[in-house]
């Protein structure tokens, strides 16, 4: 079961307690002589309506993802703080809500080296990239953030469970994701097939900047998809030859503006603990954050 949402986004819990378990984990790993660099990519990992294992957050930890502010907050979440930066207020006005909204907490631990404007608040300084594995039809707000994130041109990145939102939305799938995990027979489209416990034998599509450093890979005890619905403008990245999937396991997101990267593993601990899906999401997330 997913951990306690609370535990995840309260106001007295920060990015850097998420983190902190992790402390000396790092510490241990990172070699004296390694060159990091530190690309301070703001992500919020948003999740809800389905169960996940607890290594989704902990895959995070991995050194690979220095330098990357990863906030994970649960569904009803707010994607406000995706928006472009609001007007400042004038002098002695209240500060505009917006990008200084988070999604459901009240968070104030901003890095040392963020220059934020000395003034009754400290704002967030906005996330890059949406990170999802949620699975629900979003609230008539949330879609309305979502969309003019979209068309302000953030990245996001869809994890499994995530590619079956916005059943009753096509905009979203038709126009950005380019993808829908279909859960009932609805508009044309047949139920997907899901079936658990698969080896995914993985290849790659072509070559891109998401698959640098990645090589071929297996997972095991995957949850597949078989007969969803793709659009004829993806840009696969992975492919997969196990009948009881569908070819194209990781695509390019169709929207012109926007950065979408889809991924449907990500089921389970083992695929969350395999380095080079670790290396996959990383990319990902530094692709959709216009960082490579």
């Amino acid at each position: 079961m997913a951990p306690t949402p609370n535990n995840l986004s309260s106001p007295g819990t920060s990015r850097r307690s998420f983190l902190a378990a992790g402390a000396t984990v790092l510490a241990t790993k990172l070699v004296s002589t390694q060159a990091v660099t530190k690309t301070q990519v703001w992500v919020q990992l948003t999740t809800g309506g389905k169960p996940y294992p607890p290594t989704l957050q902990e895959m995070f930890l991995d050194p690979m993802f220095f330098g990357m502010e990863i906030w994970p907050i649960d569904q009803p979440a707010s994607f406000a703080a995706l928006l472009p930066t609001p007007p400042q207020p004038a002098r002695g006005a209240a500060p505009a809500a917006g990008r200084g909204a988070l999604g459901g907490g009240t968070e104030r631990d901003e890095p040392p080296d963020y220059p934020w404007e000395p003034s009754g608040g400290r704002p967030h300084p906005g996330y890059d990239v949406l990170v999802l594995n949620d699975q629900m039809n979003w609230p008539e707000a949330t879609r309305a953030q979502a969309r003019q994130a979209v068309e302000a041109g953030r990245g996001f990145v869809l994890l499994h469970h995530s590619l079956g939102d916005n059943q009753d939305w096509p905009w979203w799938y038709e126009e950005v994701t380019g993808g829908l995990l279909v859960l009932d027979n609805q508009n044309g489209k047949k139920s997907t097939a899901v079936s658990t416990g698969a080896k995914l034998d993985i290849r790659l599509a072509a070559k891109h900047p998401i698959l640098r450093n990645v090589a071929p890979f297996t997972l095991g005890n995957e949850e597949v998809y078989k007969n969803m619905w793709q659009s004829p403008k993806i840009t696969p990245l992975l492919l997969t030859s196990n009948s009881g999937s569908d070819s194209t396991v990781a695509w390019i997101g169709v929207h012109p503006t926007a950065r979408v990267v889809c991924i449907q593993p990500g089921a389970s601990r083992e695929t969350h603990r395999n380095p080079a899906y670790r290396m996959l999401v990383r990319n990902s997330i530094l692709w959709a954050a216009r960082r490579i």
